[in-house]
């Protein structure tokens, strides 16, 4: 069911395989079902399976022109470790490159350099050995907590100051009311060829843009759309690739006309 070609596959365990496509989309298929797929602008150079977190389920492991190299699981494709190259992947392989009799995880860059992960191991008391896996889990954990603590100050900042506008009688401060929704219906046009999504919103709250994913509906698979003037209504034609059943992914940015603020509505 994928429509970009296919440039690497990898087995995983059971009947469940990993895919990439040349489009930058990873995922894993279970028999003729797909698990799930995840989409970047990289370009996949290598791609391999490996269970890194000794938990019995490998997962896959992708390697990037950028340098980037992705552990996911292989139940729902969230990122388990990642780490950054300062050359593309070359190669990702498995050896007992420690002599010890387990296989480790290898991957190459194309400059020369080398990097080896090994799996966590049990050291017999119950608790997992640390290993570099874990370090650099816990910096990315921690550079992820404080990226959304910044979000969250600017957001309660934004708050605040209109707030503060709001009580000087501002009553445009860009504060989006409690009680909006945005409504979504479609419209057939069998006659033009083409079905119509209709997005309004409940208030006099404008729809300043949209972004919309959905497969076999547009080239890149999305498409973002900005009116020229902007109102509660947002009409926009679609012309699906295929007859099959797809779902979209829908985000609306909806505020005032005169306000650059903006709130996202899925």
């Amino acid at each position: 069911s994928e429509t970009e070609r296919i440039v690497a596959l990898c087995d995983i365990q059971g009947p469940k395989f990993g895919y990439a496509l040349a489009n930058g989309t990873v995922g894993v298929y279970s028999k003729y079902a797909r698990a799930w797929r995840s989409k970047t602008k990289d370009t996949v150079t290598s791609l391999d399976s490996y269970d890194l977190d000794n938990d019995g389920v490998p997962e896959l492991i992708s390697g990037w022109a950028s340098g980037r190299v992705e552990v996911r699981s292989s139940k729902d494709g969230s990122v388990v470790y990642k780490d950054k190259f300062s050359s593309g992947i070359a190669a990702i392989v498995k050896a007992d490159y420690r002599m010890n009799g387990r296989e480790q995880l290898i991957c190459c860059g194309s400059d020369g350099e080398i990097r080896g992960y090994a799996p966590i191991l049990d050291n017999g008391t119950g608790d997992k050995q640390v290993n570099l896996m874990d370090q650099n889990v816990n910096e990315e954990a921690m550079l992820q907590l404080m990226q959304q603590k910044q979000e969250l100050l600017f957001e309660l900042q934004t708050y605040e100051e209109n707030v503060k506008k709001l009580k000087t009688g501002n009553l445009d401060a860009g504060i989006v009311a409690v009680d909006t929704q945005v409504v979504c219906r479609l419209e057939a046009y069998p006659e033009a060829g083409y079905i119509e999504l209709v997005m309004m919103t409940t208030t006099d709250a404008h729809i300043r843009s949209c972004v919309i994913f959905a497969e076999q509906m547009f080239d890149e698979e999305s498409t973002v759309i900005h009116p020229a003037n902007p109102s509660n209504v947002m009409k926009i034609p679609l012309r699906p690739k295929s007859s099959g059943a797809t779902s979209m992914n829908i985000k609306v940015m909806v505020g005032h006309r005169s306000s650059p603020q903006c709130q996202v509505f899925e």
